[in-house]
């Protein structure tokens, strides 16, 4: 698949953890996707708690990540997470 990188971009970023990860960590996140805003952040959290198993937590965090957009479908995603913003 061809990628074009488009920088660091500070962006809400939907974490899901494992029950046997500190969620207070975003390096142990076993899955990271980005939002366009908090309200689709929390959104998506609220559906993905309701429809999958007990032992996964998700979490919404700021944070600043560097951006790739995939060039066949033209859709953004998180290429590595530089930091949370507090």
């Amino acid at each position: 698949m061809v990628t074009t990188n488009l920088g660091t971009a500070i962006i809400f970023v939907l974490l899901m953890f494992t029950a046997d990860n500190d969620i207070n960590d975003y390096k142990q996140a076993d899955e990271f996707m980005y939002t366009d805003s908090l309200s689709t952040c929390l959104k998506l959290r609220r559906e993905a708690t309701r429809n999958t198993r007990d032992n996964l937590i998700f979490k919404c965090i700021k944070a600043e990540v560097e951006l790739e957009k995939h060039n066949a479908t033209h859709s953004l995603h998180i290429k590595k997470i530089n930091k949370e913003i507090k």
